[in-house]
Parts: structure tokens; C-alpha cells; sequence
């Protein structure tokens, strides 16, 4: 137990294992609904319309983040149409760069929360995501490539995939790493937003790195 004393030590009362047990629990609650864009208030056995407003308006958000991917999509319709496998691999480019963000935004995200990131290694720590993302990029882009290049049949076809996944990992990671911080300087909740917003950068970026890279080899796929 701890004591709880005023300003004179006269004890006012005391706080238990069990009521910092309880805070923890409520804190850590908060911090998972916030990172799966769902309401703090928000619990197992909330009624139907408490549940909706807390999801409904993070779902709007991310419609019109997938309406700007598809546009980025639907510029390099042209490329799909001749290179039909390009469709087969772009959902593991735009999904390993969404996974890759997650994971570099988790780390930022815990770290502001606990203090841990801070104007003294805070370029360490960028530089850190950095060098994480190109060197799990060059790991995964060079098995997506081989994959990529087997299906296809066409060593060039690899090497565009490989490259966009390459990019795109690299650059989810710096993703999750600044937006983060870009969203508490600008005094709105990390845990809340970033997710959505490292996860539109990804997809678009995803999209674009690997189309266009297609778009620019397309003699030698076809």
C-alpha cells in the first residue's frame, strides 16, 4: 500500500496494488482502442449506437483514403490492362509497406507516450527506422522479386516488384516514424490517428513505386 498525505503529511487515505492494477488496466484499454481508431469509452458490452458513432467516423476517414488509392490505381489502368499480373502483386506490396509502417509507428508511438523519444536521440531513432526499413526491404524485396520473377517467368517483372517493395518499406518505415510525431506537435492524439494516415502513405506510395516502375519497364514485360 501506499500512503496518500496532504501538504501538512496529515494521511489522507491510502492506494492499493489493486487500484494501480486498475489504472494500468484502464490505461493500457485506452491505448488499444486508440491505436484501432475505436473510442476510449468503448467496451465489450457498449450498446449498438455507442458503438457505432466511436467506429463510424475513423471508417469515413479510411473510405477516402482507399478512394485516393484507387485513384493512384486507376491512372495506370493502361499498364494493368497489358501486364495482368501486376494486379496479383500489388496487394503484397501495398500490404508489406502497411505492416512495415505499423510496426515503425507502434515503436514511435509508445516511445512518445513514455517519454522516451526525445530532441536528444530523436535523429538516432529516425536514422535506426531508416536503416530498418532498407535493410527488411532489401530481404523482402529480393524474395518478392524471386517469387514475382517464377510467376511471371520474366527476371525484369522481379525486379520491378522487388524494387517497389524495396522503396516502399523504406519509406513506410520513415512514415511511421514522422507522423507520429508531426500529429503530437500539431496537439492531436498519435495513438488515435497515425494509422490511418501511415497506412494511406503506404498504399498510395505502394501503388505508385510499383505501377510506375511497371509502366516505365513495359516493353520488356510484355
Amino acid at each position: 500500500m501506499m500512503p496518500v498525505v496532504d501538504e501538512d503529511h496529515h494521511m489522507l487515505g491510502v492506494i492499493t496494488v489493486d487500484d494501480i492494477m486498475d489504472v494500468i488496466q484502464e490505461e493500457t484499454t485506452e491505448d488499444i482502442h486508440r491505436l484501432g481508431q475505436v473510442g476510449k469509452e468503448e467496451r465489450i458490452d457498449s450498446k449498438l449506437i455507442e458503438s457505432l458513432k466511436s467506429r463510424l467516423p475513423w471508417l469515413v476517414i479510411n473510405l477516402f483514403t482507399a478512394v485516393l488509392a484507387a485513384m493512384v490505381v486507376s491512372y495506370f489502368e493502361g499498364t494493368i490492362s497489358q501486364v495482368v499480373t501486376l494486379a496479383t502483386i500489388m496487394p503484397i506490396v501495398t500490404g508489406m509497406g502497411g505492416n512495415a509502417g505499423t510496426q515503425s509507428l507502434t515503436i514511435v508511438v509508445r516511445g512518445l507516450s513514455l517519454g522516451e523519444l526525445t530532441k536528444e536521440n530523436a535523429a538516432m531513432i529516425l536514422w535506426k527506422e531508416i536503416g530498418v526499413g532498407m535493410l527488411s526491404g532489401v530481404v523482402i524485396g529480393l524474395l518478392i522479386a524471386l517469387g514475382a520473377m517464377l510467376l511471371e517467368g520474366n527476371p525484369i517483372f522481379g525486379i520491378v516488384t522487388g524494387a517497389a517493395m524495396f522503396l516502399n518499406m523504406m519509406l513506410a518505415n520513415i512514415a511511421g516514424y514522422f507522423i507520429p510525431v508531426i500529429l503530437e506537435k500539431c496537439h492531436v492524439d498519435p495513438a488515435l490517428a497515425s494509422g490511418v494516415f501511415v497506412t494511406t502513405v503506404t498504399d498510395v506510395l505502394g501503388f505508385l513505386f510499383f505501377l510506375g516502375l511497371a509502366t516505365v519497364a513495359l516493353p520488356y514485360l510484355l
